[in-house]
């Protein structure tokens, strides 16, 4: 089976979005105590996102030896994941500059 050739992608891409729109709505409307949001979004979705990926990274992982594969996972996760906690605290400061907070 040809990776390049499935529906996967989208698949992640729908739970992913779930997910965070779970999070948001926690977050931003306190919606926590609805039982469809913590199932639908955030459980079935995150199993979903979890299942796919894990479908994927085996076959990743047989292909390469270990060492190999954990350095180009770490170089293909870490630097986005430094750039969005930058830009979350570089955002959390800029909200609380205008909302009249202290610095």
């Amino acid at each position: 089976m040809n990776y390049k050739e499935n529906s996967f992608d989208v698949i992640r891409l729908v739970a992913s979005v779930l997910i965070m729109f779970s999070h948001y709505s926690v977050a931003v409307f306190g919606l926590e105590n609805l039982a469809y949001d913590r199932f639908l979004f955030a459980g079935a979705s995150l199993v979903a996102f979890f299942v796919i990926c894990g479908f994927f990274l085996i076959p990743s992982l047989e292909r390469s030896s270990g060492g190999v594969y954990l350095i180009k996972r770490f170089f293909r996760i870490y630097p986005v994941y430094i750039v969005s906690i930058i830009a979350m605290i570089i955002a959390a400061y800029v909200l609380s500059v205008i909302q009249g907070g202290t610095t």
